[in-house]
């Protein structure tokens, strides 16, 4: 019984980890994504001074 409960308490830690990793994923994206709605915003102000 103990050794279930051990095999399946590491099964969680993998699981955790990989949610992690996907978070930091999902927010590396959208990081990227914002950042290149400020490039556009920047460059579209640029455009209107000129």
């Amino acid at each position: 019984n103990k050794k279930k409960l051990k095999v399946s308490h590491e099964n969680t830690n993998e699981q955790n980890l990989i949610l992690i990793t996907n978070v930091k994923r999902k927010g590396a994206e959208m990081d990227k994504t914002n950042e290149e709605k400020w490039t556009n915003q920047m460059q579209a102000n640029t455009n209107e001074k000129a």
